[in-house]
């Protein structure tokens, strides 16, 4: 009668079995051993001597219970843990090591390391002077022979393969040991079909989720691209891939993806919204809004709501948020049309922190410290260049004249008000807000001390009488020698209709008139020249002393006695 034959595991043993016959095995049935039980080390039989050396010397120190050498060969430290600690006891003594192996070239098969060569070492020593400094020991041995040695392996270097069975294989349950998590399914790993366990991979409920690249809970994918999910198929996902649609599929999502198209998808994503398209813009997002299109190259941003608007460009990590017909062409930009910021109602002075936020201005004096007055403000204002200018175009701001101050100028007047941009690559900006403290402090200062400003070359004023509580008129104030040429008081008509009456300043620093002068007296200046040559005086000078009057001529000092009377 034909028959089966059957293998029982637990014991090796073969058993014939008729057919329509049954026959039971009971107990657990285990079949291999850890491959750490398998055999391993190098293969004696089959070493070799790779190089030999005679009589040499290596020299050591230590105690009586070790001993460190200094080898010929460093690859002699192999047989280091063979030798006795060197003592008096036993100096006379020949030491044989070895032949002692380790491991010279491995491998990787199945997860577990091979040795597939050894090299080893053989040698003996012989100590030929000692010297004792009381129980310390140094010295120099000799070695009749060194050999080093290579060997094959007794590793193990097939597969770990216990049950090789070519057929199909039926169980009613299965447990793999290596590396379980709950919530993960084995999956195929590589082309040999080795399965391992990763995180979702699974056909259920009609929905089918693929498993992204890498570990972990990393998000669902489909590289196969070109699916369309039509008509009325709620709650779908299309994750990855080119070339998806959806179409009248609300509550669905399409995640990344290239040149993917959702039509009349309310509340999906690319996340809802109605004909939306990313097209060269991986990683970036629309959500929600119609018709909103991020264009070439836009990576890693996104349109949020809104209606018609556009990334533009090779931008990078640009958002819009809302609005209509807005296009992005600056990276690192968010687009808004309005901006509400709660909690700062009717405000009108915003600014931002050191990190970035921002916040309603403060001025309360209990968040302040180091509070001074602003001394000599007029004159620094004086000091600054009021100019018009027009932007360059590479700064993007408005056309037309613009009126200001140069920041390279009030950082030399004001530096405390200028300030790098922020994100302006080293161009400065001004706190134009902080010159009002400034032109406030010079304001007072014309109101205190009744200054009147003028550079005008001519001042008019509508007075009498002119009043000067310090004592002073200052002429050319401010000005330079030469601007004080041919300055002086000009009483306009005052010698006629025609002809003003003045009193100017000529090179030397001397009032000139074009009239008389008719003091109610006249003191003359006391000096005696020592000669008619002497230098001193200007031509026409009247100086006196008490004997003489005299004046300088054309032809030097004259004089001209003083008769008493």
């Amino acid at each position: 009668m034909p028959f089966r034959t059957k293998l029982d595991y637990s014991d090796n043993r073969q058993i014939k079995q008729r057919v329509r016959t049954n026959t039971t095995l009971s107990g657990a049935t285990v079949f291999g051993v850890s491959f750490s039980a398998l055999t391993t080390g190098p293969d004696l039989s089959n070493q070799t001597t790779t190089e030999t050396v005679t009589s040499v010397l290596s020299t050591f120190s230590g105690n009586s219970a070790t001993t460190v050498f200094t080898w010929y060969d460093s690859r002699m430290e192999l047989g280091a843990t063979e030798i006795s600690a060197i003592t008096p006891s036993n100096s006379g003594i020949t030491q044989n090591v070895g032949p002692i192996y380790t491991a010279n070239t491995t491998t990787v098969i199945d997860g577990n390391s091979v040795t597939l060569t050894y090299t080893g070492v053989s040698f003996d020593l012989q100590v030929t002077n000692m010297l004792d400094s009381g129980g310390s020991y140094t010295g120099t041995v000799e070695h009749d022979s060194v050999s080093f040695l290579s060997a094959t392996t007794l590793d193990f270097t097939g597969r770990t393969i216990w049950i090789d069975n070519k057929e199909i294989i039926r169980t009613k349950k299965l447990i793999v040991t290596e590396n379980p998590q709950i919530g993960y399914v084995l999956t195929c790993a590589d082309s040999e079909g080795k399965v391992e366990y990763k995180s979702v991979s699974a056909v259920t409920s009609g929905a089918t989720f693929w498993e992204e690249d890498g570990t972990n809970l990393l998000g669902l994918k489909d590289d196969k691209g070109g699916h369309k999910i039509l008509g009325v198929s709620d709650y779908s996902l299309i994750a990855g891939g080119s070339g998806n649609t959806f179409n009248t599929t609300t509550y669905s999502f399409m995640g990344g993806g290239y040149s993917s198209l959702l039509q009349s998808c309310s509340y999906s994503s690319i996340v809802g919204g109605v004909s939306n398209s990313i097209i060269s813009a991986n990683y970036s997002f629309i959500g929600g809004g119609n018709t909103n299109t991020i264009l070439t190259d836009s990576s890693n941003c996104g349109v949020i709501g809104g209606n018609t608007n556009k990334i533009n460009g090779t931008l990078t990590n640009s958002v819009i948020l809302g609005g209509t017909g807005i296009t992005a062409l600056t990276s690192n930009t968010a687009y808004v049309p309005d901006l509400v910021i709660d909690g700062l109602i009717n405000v009108s002075d915003l600014q931002t922190n050191g990190e970035g936020l921002i916040i309603d201005g403060a001025s309360d004096i209990t968040l302040k410290k180091n509070i001074n007055s602003i001394n000599d403000a007029l004159n620094t204002i004086l000091k600054l260049n009021p100019v018009s200018f027009e932007w360059v175009e590479e700064i993007n701001l408005r056309e037309g004249t613009v009126f200001g101050l140069v920041a390279q100028e009030v950082i030399e007047v004001i530096p405390e008000i200028v300030r790098n941009r922020a994100k302006g690559n080293g161009t400065l900006t001004i706190e134009h807000k902080e010159l009002i403290p400034w032109i406030i402090g010079a304001i007072k200062e014309l109101a205190t001390n009744s200054i009147t400003l003028t550079k005008n070359k001519e001042l008019i004023l509508e007075t009498q009488t002119i009043a000067a509580e310090d004592n002073n008129i200052e002429l050319n104030y401010n000005g330079t020698k030469q601007t004080a040429l041919n300055g002086g008081i000009t009483i306009v008509k005052g010698i006629d209709d025609n002809t003003n009456s003045e009193f100017i300043i000529n090179s030397d620093g001397d009032w000139i008139t074009n009239n008389h002068i008719i003091p109610k007296g006249l003191i003359i200046p006391e000096f005696t020249p020592k000669s008619t040559n002497d230098t001193i005086g200007k031509l026409g000078e009247i100086t006196r002393d008490d004997n003489y009057i005299y004046i300088k001529g054309n032809n030097g000092w004259g004089r001209s006695s003083l008769e008493t009377f």
